[in-house]
């Protein structure tokens, strides 16, 4: 009998499932139990009223006040006490006593609406500045007039308050301005904020460049010029809220979706020089393309009332499974949302890890991914997909605030995360980069949104690249770029040599830097800003497509190069990106992924392949189409992001744009005459002998003389001494000297 006596008792102070989960509710899980002891005497039955009901009946309330109070306005109060109260209002207010009807039905709309209580405080302080404006300025000229034909005795004070203070010109000024003040708190909007929007509904004429293929012989100046009314300028593609919708104390019925201005995408033009003048450049006087090159795509808006059913729906599964948690925080995403849980007391996070299943069913969710916690919160995130998946653009990215503020030195723009938040990487920062993914997933066009903004930001001055791509078609299409240390590298017999010299210029930048007394290349351009006649030395990117092909091949030296490489050259400025579809230990050793720690995960078949690349799971349960984990090296657990998107005729766009400007290029002999791998030791310079001549002539050997002299890169240069010194010409390294001549000119005429 006791038990079940505890059994009832534990049912009646419990919350009911109905009460907990149906819209207006309390979704603050309190305990009912009584804090008096057993034996002592028992608190009387108190009604409670959930803060929503509590909120509609005080607006219906209000609302018939509302309605009472206009009847002897109308006329229609006969001779009720109603009449009686109508009169007074008149002596109040005078002829603004029509105002009283319609600011009590404000407030009972506002407290139908439940919204937040200091926007809620913030109107209905602003109502009652503007009628104390209102009663004064009508009391103003009136001021020895009737009483209820002015502004009542509420207005003649007020008017002649002020006018004794600042006279009855300052108090119309006053009165005047306080009217505006309480204007701008109903309405929430600024004076900025209406010119915005009076900018946004003109009507204009200029014409960007267009969506579709542009003649050749027609330059980007041209289509500028144009201008027309049949197509308008389209305004850049509104994103969904960065902020959270707050649902404390009690969830919101509509979220707010209202971008913050941190986060609006700069009306001003971009801060790549525009190209005006396609024309051919030198080296040094580059045209950055224009942002304009690049489409805008629209952002779904996210649906309110959809996102509080699923919360909704959320907290009555959890509850069905005695689990007590609520909805606290919503962030709507480009591709997914996610809601944020507050577990109850005593709650274990495991319990609802465990409901990870039985949630995504309920929801009709193809795949459900939970963090727990979330970073920064004490909450649990579940991370729902969205009915449809917002193109996040690569024009929107980098016109974005958070790019425009980053001072990423090579930026990559991820996309958005979850939060609605532009993500930015540094990759000198990285300070190189593992993306891994399955065919379809989004893998191919990261790297092309990475290209992209590297030939959108940054001069062949500024940033060169290699591109090794064994699978002879994703970066082919940027032959002839200017940005390319070397053609593209399609070969696999020439991946190890490309290596090897992407070696030996690390190794001569080392030098470089161990002559100049600096340790990195940030202090080789500190030195240069003070000596220009240092060489330039632009970052170096090495672009590896597909590492499972390399692997397959050479696994050992390929190995081996890329961990001296990931070591050794990030203070040379030379970093890596290395993609991959196959993410399996013996693509991605320990040694590789050690030295790689900036990671990026697209959608994979298995959670073995996600720990793979990330070291924990998740990957497995992303939705492709450039959903994706990124892990920077100095943040523990991955962040889910939605990639950035850039289609095949902007890239084309673009690199059109780049090889205008330098029809003819030229790379240096050494990067394009590169030796298949079996034949690198056995051939002979053909520019030996005569670099043994020009040694004869100087009476020294140095491998920037032959550079300059012969017109080659100090790698060959560097090899040219390296034969000399093995066959018996010239005497060992010195120092900076030059090397010296060990033959004499009996010895060089004997040989000739």
């Amino acid at each position: 009998m006791a038990a079940r006596a505890n059994v009832k008792e534990r049912k009646g102070n419990e919350v009911s499932a109905s009460d907990r989960t149906s819209p207006g509710k309390i979704v603050e899980f309190k305990s009912r139990r009584s804090t008096s002891d057993e034996s002592g005497p028992r608190r009387a039955p108190r009604i409670e009223v959930a803060p929503r009901l509590r909120d509609e009946i005080l607006a219906f309330v209000v609302f018939t006040i509302a309605v009472l109070t206009a009847l002897p306005i109308v006329g229609l109060a006969g001779g009720s006490v109603l009449s009686l109260a109508g009169e007074g209002f008149a002596l109040l207010l005078g002829r603004a006593s029509i105002v009283v009807p319609f600011g009590l039905a404000i407030i009972a709309v506002e407290l139908w609406r439940a919204g937040e209580a200091a926007q809620r405080t913030r109107r209905i302080a602003g109502g009652a500045i503007t009628l104390i404006s209102i009663v004064g300025l009508l009391g103003l000229p009136n001021i020895d007039g009737s009483v209820q034909s002015a502004g009542g005795y509420v207005g003649l004070g007020v008017a002649r308050g002020l006018m004794a203070i600042v006279g009855e010109i300052g108090a119309a000024l006053v009165l005047f301005s306080l009217g505006i003040v309480g204007v701008f708190l109903v309405t929430g909007y600024d004076t900025r904020e209406i010119a915005d929007s009076w900018r946004r509904v003109r009507p204009r004429r200029r014409v960007p460049m267009p969506d579709y293929d542009v003649p050749d012989e027609l330059t980007t100046s041209a289509i500028d010029s144009i201008e027309t009314e049949a197509y308008p300028v389209p305004e850049p593609a509104a994103a969904v809220d960065a902020r959270p919708v707050r649902l404390e104390p009690v969830p919101p019925a509509k979220p707010v979706i209202n971008r913050p201005k941190s986060e609006q995408t700069p009306k001003k033009e971009s801060s790549a020089k525009r190209d005006d003048d396609a024309v051919p450049a030198r080296p040094g006087t580059w045209k950055l393309p224009s942002m304009e090159l690049l489409k805008t795509y629209e952002s779904a808006e996210p649906d309110g009332p959809e996102l509080e059913a699923k919360a909704r729906r959320i907290e009555s599964t959890l509850a069905s499974f005695k689990v007590e948690a609520a909805v606290r925080e919503i962030f709507p995403g480009p591709a997914v949302t996610l809601f944020t849980l507050e577990p109850g007391a005593g709650v274990k996070v495991r319990r609802i890890t465990e409901l990870q299943n039985d949630l995504a069913l309920a929801l009709a969710a193809t795949s459900l991914r939970i963090e727990a916690p979330v970073p920064g919160m004490a909450r649990v995130g579940l991370e729902i997909p969205n009915g449809s998946i917002s193109t996040v653009g690569l024009r929107e990215v980098l016109e974005s605030a958070t790019f425009s503020k980053s001072k990423a030195k090579i930026p990559l723009p991820m996309g958005r995360d979850v939060n609605g938040r532009y993500i930015i990487g540094d990759l000198t920062r990285m300070p190189h980069m593992l993306i891994a993914g399955a065919t379809g997933s989004g893998k191919s066009v990261c790297i092309n949104g990475i290209i992209a903004t590297f030939l959108l930001t940054k001069s062949p001055d500024d940033l060169k690249m290699i591109m090794i791509d064994p699978k002879m078609v994703e970066l082919s299409g940027y032959e002839g770029i200017p940005h390319l240390k070397s053609p593209v590298i399609t070969e696999m017999d020439k991946v190890v040599p490309a290596l090897r010299a992407v070696l030996r210029e690390m190794e001569r930048r080392y030098q470089t830097f161990s002559r100049l007394g600096v340790r990195n290349i940030d202090g080789y351009e500190l030195r240069r800003s003070t000596d220009p006649t240092l060489e330039k030395l632009p970052y170096l990117v090495v672009i590896i497509d597909e590492l499972a092909d390399l692997m397959m091949t050479t696994p050992d030296e390929v190995e081996t190069l890329l961990v001296r490489l990931a070591q050794m050259a990030r203070a040379t400025g030379i970093h890596l990106l290395i993609a991959t579809q196959r993410p399996s230990v013996d693509v991605l050793t320990g040694l590789i992924k050690a030295n790689v720690p900036a990671r990026i995960a697209f959608a994979v078949s298995s959670q073995t392949d996600s720990r793979v690349i990330l070291d924990v799971p998740g990957a497995e349960r992303l939705l492709g189409r450039g959903d994706m984990l990124f892990m920077p090296a100095d943040v523990a657990k991955p962040h889910r992001v939605q990639g950035s998107y850039v289609d095949d005729q902007e890239l084309q766009a673009l690199v059109k744009h780049w090889v205008m400007l330098a029809p003819e290029m030229q790379y240096e002999e050494e990067w394009v005459q590169l030796p298949s791998e079996d034949s690198e030791d056995s051939t002979e310079d053909p520019l030996f002998e005569q670099a043994l001549s020009i040694v004869k002539q100087q009476g020294s050997a140095s491998a920037s003389m032959l550079q300059r002299r012969l017109r080659i890169g100090y790698n060959r240069a560097a090899r040219l001494i390296e034969a000399m010194e093995d066959e018996g010409y010239i005497g060992p390294a010195d120092g900076s000297r030059g090397r010296t001549v060990l033959v004499s000119d009996d010895d060089w005429d004997a040989d000739e």
